[in-house]
């Protein structure tokens, strides 16, 4: 079989899967790239950059992204792999103290669930197994060899946390999976009559013939079964021999039964057969079926040259109720893990009734090896020992196991039979789990003014607006950076309403709240959030050059409310620019000053004026859509490269630089097929 990688994530370096560059310049920009690419003069606004490479290398450390937020915790199951091999599909478990996870989790356990790379895994959990307060549960998993470098795989999680979840194991034959489930029958103790183990199912019934050897149809189902055994046995007496923990399945008569002769007795052991599952596939090595078996066979009738009756263990498909309905896989017996014929009463050992030529591939009758198979009552038979049989033509198929007899039912046939240990070969996978992990939310606010421009230095808070006044109302604080960005990591999930603040001098104002505006309260359950506030606020730019054209540096500005007191006094810079940002809902007083110690009056005052809100430029081409089709402007193969060269110029125009400002860009790709590994945006200011 070739050696293939499964799709399995492991402990390891992160490497970066996506990159977007911002170089901060204008106008050419591609359209049609995930999220909000906020641009304004200042060139710092890139700095977010890095946290999104910090967030995708947590993503492969074990912070994937959460599979379901109703399900409020996680834990991440490391499962370590000492084979040199990978496995698809392979059954392991993870045993945990449930009473450390309090009320994280339902007393009865039924909203685990298993989640490899962001898909639901079937499984099934025991409660107080292997003692009580500790849970075990099984599941598929794909697993990569990680012998070089002791990698350890951590692409899968144990959820739970979520109080209206159902039991969502599995529990219909169709839905077994990649080992015999249940298969050391530890995990169904109990010792009432005919109990029947999850996973498995017993008739009552022999089957009537075994791969073409005809035996009479009788069907008398065991009308004297007082004396039938079909249970798991914890005490050691009798016939019981545990091969593997405290627990095996038996079936049968438990004792050397001395009134088989008597027409009163009809005790006949009948079959036991698995669930379907499904063989796992390995890659680079075979696979076998483990299995442990303790036949007495005192009741059995040899006829020579075909056996009337026989005990048998044999992989099937067409799994149904009655065992005279299964199919044997394959031609000749080769799927049969062994066949024996029966012995008269207690006259002797069982015939092997058939053995493999391995030269012509053939299977023939063989009663030239006999094994004794009961002795005593308390005493183990020369098959009473493990069995190993190879499987790994079968990787990937979907059948079952039985393990019974055949032949009539009648006075003269009964048996004892026992069974435990059944798995894989594969047993040294380590498993172990994490810490816990609660889902909480990492939520970005935008500030922006009344015109979508970005504002620092904003105080956000997330609050719980029922509580305003009283202690608990702020649940969380930060201040806007240069990008307008203020992100609150670990939050709680739950509702929140947003408030901000802003600073003018010694004035501060609320100029956001969003549950008085009704946008809110915002439902933060997990993961991560975007939310763009708009303030009461709106931002002024001045420029101030002379006669000739030549930035006025030496000089400030006075910013009044219309017929008010000076709110601030803004200083120049070099290039004769200043911002004033306040609140959108007041008209403006400005004076400007010439102030150079060199001139005489000094400081001057040049101009002044008012600013008037109703009357700044909201015109209709504020707000620009362009499409480009990214795949059309390149002739190249898929999985080359995409060139895309187009210019926007903030005035609406297609071939001349205008004075407005680019404030916000927003670009998406849609209708993707090609997977884009880089992606680069410039943009380019006039100056």
């Amino acid at each position: 079989m070739n050696r293939v990688k499964l799709n399995t994530a492991r402990l390891k370096k992160a490497s970066l899967l996506l990159t977007i560059v911002l170089l901060s310049f204008f106008p050419t920009y591609l359209t049609n790239i995930s999220n909000f690419v906020n641009t304004t003069e200042n060139l710092r606004e890139d700095q977010d950059k890095d946290a999104d490479l910090e967030n995708l290398k947590l993503s492969l450390l074990g912070d994937a992204p959460w599979w379901n937020s109703s399900w409020r915790c996680r834990m991440i199951i490391n499962i370590t792999n000492p084979y040199p091999y990978d496995f698809e599909n392979y059954g392991v478990s993870v045993t945990f103290d449930y009473t450390n996870l309090g009320q994280n989790i339902q007393s009865s356990l039924d909203d685990i669930r298993i989640v490899e790379n962001g898909t639901l895994r079937k499984y099934y959990v025991k409660k107080d197994y292997p003692e009580i307060g500790m849970a075990t549960v099984w599941f598929n998993t794909n697993i990569n060899d990680t012998v070089v470098g002791d990698d350890i795989e951590i692409d899968t999680y144990m959820y739970f946390g979520n109080k209206d979840a159902l039991n969502a194991e599995a529990i219909d034959p169709t839905d077994s999976f990649g080992w015999i489930k249940n298969g050391d029958f530890e995990l169904d103790i109990n010792d009432i009559l005919n109990f029947d183990p999850y996973g498995w199912t017993f008739s009552h019934d022999p089957i009537d013939t075994i791969y073409g050897v005809g035996n009479p149809g009788v069907t008398d189902e065991n009308p004297y079964g007082i004396e039938f055994a079909n249970e798991l046995i914890s005490a050691s007496d009798g016939a019981e021999r545990v091969y593997h923990g405290n627990y095996a399945y038996k079936f049968g008569a438990n004792t050397n039964p001395v009134q088989a002769l008597s027409e009163d007795y009809n005790n006949y052991a009948g079959a036991f057969f698995s669930y379907p599952f499904t063989v796992p596939k390995v890659y680079g090595a075979g696979i076998d079926l483990h299995l442990y078996r303790n036949p007495r066979t005192w009741g059995f009738i040899t006829n020579s040259p075909i056996s009337d009756d026989g005990y048998y263990i044999r992989l099937c498909d067409n799994y149904g109720s009655d065992p005279d309905d299964h199919n044997d896989i394959g031609v000749g017996f080769e799927n049969y893990i062994e066949i024996w014929g029966g012995r008269a009463f207690t006259t002797g050992p069982a015939h092997k009734i058939n053995s493999w030529q391995h030269a012509t591939k053939v299977w023939n009758w063989d009663h030239s090896v006999t094994k004794d198979t009961h002795s005593t009552s308390s005493d183990d038979g020369q098959l009473t020992a493990p069995l190993n049989f190879t499987i790994s033509k079968f990787e990937g198929d979907t059948i079952f196991l039985e393990h019974g007899v055949w032949g009539q039912e009648d006075k003269y046939h009964s048996g004892f039979f026992q069974l435990d240990d059944v798995r894989f070969n594969y047993t040294d996978f380590s498993t172990s789990l994490n810490e816990l992990q609660y889902i909480n939310s990492s939520v970005t606010i935008i500030t922006r003014d009344v015109d979508g421009r970005i504002v620092p230095n904003v105080e956000v808070m997330l609050v719980d607006s029922a509580l305003k006044g009283l202690p608990g109302y702020q649940l969380a604080y930060g201040v806007s950076d240069s990008n307008g960005r203020v992100t609150f990591r670990g939050l709680e999930n739950r509702k929140y309403n947003i408030t901000a603040n802003y600073t003018l001098g010694a004035r501060e104002v609320e100029v956001f709240n969003s549950f008085e505006l009704g946008t809110g309260p915002y439902y933060f359950n997990g993961i991560f959030y975007t939310e763009e506030i708009t303030l009461d606020l709106w931002t002024i730019d001045f420029e101030v050059v002379d006669w000739d054209g030549i930035p006025l540096s030496s000089g400030y500005i006075e910013v009044n409310e219309s017929g008010g007191d000076l709110l601030k006094t803004l200083t120049l810079n070099q290039n004769g620019k200043a911002t004033f940002r306040w609140l959108s809902t007041l008209d403006y007083y400005f004076r400007v000053y010439y102030d150079n110690d060199d001139y005489y009056g000094n400081p001057l005052l040049l101009n002044e004026s008012y600013i008037y809100r109703s009357n700044y430029n909201r015109s209709g081409d504020k707000y620009q859509e362009h499409y480009i089709l990214v795949n059309n402007t390149n002739t190249a193969p898929p999985g080359t490269t995409y060139s895309v060269s187009e210019y926007i110029y903030t005035n609406g125009s297609r071939d001349e630089l205008g004075n407005k400002k680019l404030t916000k860009v927003k670009i998406s790709l849609t209708n993707m097929v090609d997977q884009l590994e880089d992606v680069s945006v410039y943009y380019i200011d006039k100056d």
